[in-house]
């Protein structure tokens, strides 16, 4: 989970007027409200065995050579040989349609050449043939384009994870900051609080809600939030000294 740093609300001689923020600082800390995922993790290219089954008729002689061009694609992408890697998932990809590794794999090596349109494409076509954990797929596409300054495509991905999966929390928080990121407050912090109640116990939510709302200086709305994160984790100090300060602006 990353964390978020609450020191600034923390004050042992709290005084009656807010601090004033640097924008750039400002931005900075709310690119991680709701990004409930590890950030260290991406999308990784995905190797396939080649005396796996196929979940369509397959010959195992075409199943081989799917395997084959698969594997040598993730090969020469590691080599920074990205076309060719591109042309070998496509040859993958005409050998065995209905898997959803090759689209997946491809769609990674789209986003290296920075084809970010088509990459979104064929990652939507990877979950539409039985990407696994497709949920957590779209949160970590999502980081990627997000630690590629990409926010805007960030949210425009989730955005379709949010139609495709309406009651993923994963996705509503990471939607919720990127559109906060991107400076869409009337959308994102709604997206945000509907990621809460999708999941109340949520205390990364609650706490960064709480900092979106002492960021616009409403001090009694971040520490319902703190407090209310307290109830559910009572070992946080951060947050506890956080609502201690916020309380003493009120």
């Amino acid at each position: 989970m990353r964390v978020v740093s609450y020191a600034e609300f923390i004050n042992d001689h709290p005084v009656g007027t807010p601090a004033h923020l640097a924008p750039a600082r400002y931005l900075r800390e709310l690119q991680a409200i709701g990004h409930v995922n590890d950030p260290t993790r991406n999308l990784a290219p995905v190797l396939e065995e080649q005396t796996a089954r196929s979940a369509k008729p397959i010959s195992p002689e075409k199943y081989g050579l799917y395997a084959y061009y698969n594997n040598l694609a993730v090969q020469l992408r590691s080599q920074g040989k990205l076309k060719d890697a591109a042309d070998a998932l496509q040859q993958a990809i005409e050998l065995n349609p209905e898997r959803w590794v090759p689209y997946l794999n491809l769609a990674i090596v789209l986003f290296d050449q920075q084809q970010f349109s088509d990459a979104d494409e064929l990652f939507l076509q990877a979950v539409a043939r039985g990407l696994p954990n497709a949920e957590q797929s779209f949160v970590d596409f999502g980081a990627l384009y997000r630690q590629h300054d990409a926010p805007t495509r960030a949210a425009a991905l989730l955005e379709k994870g949010k139609e495709m999966f309406p009651q993923s929390y994963l996705i509503a928080a990471n939607l919720g900051s990127a559109l906060v990121q991107v400076s869409r407050y009337s959308e994102g912090v709604p997206e945000l609080e509907r990621a809460l109640g999708l999941n109340p116990s949520s205390t990364e939510v609650l706490n960064n809600l709480g900092i979106y709302y002492a960021k616009k200086n409403d001090y009694a709305r971040a520490l319902d939030y703190w407090n209310r994160s307290l109830s559910i984790q009572p070992q946080q100090p951060q947050i506890r000294q956080a609502a201690e300060a916020a309380r003493s602006r009120l």
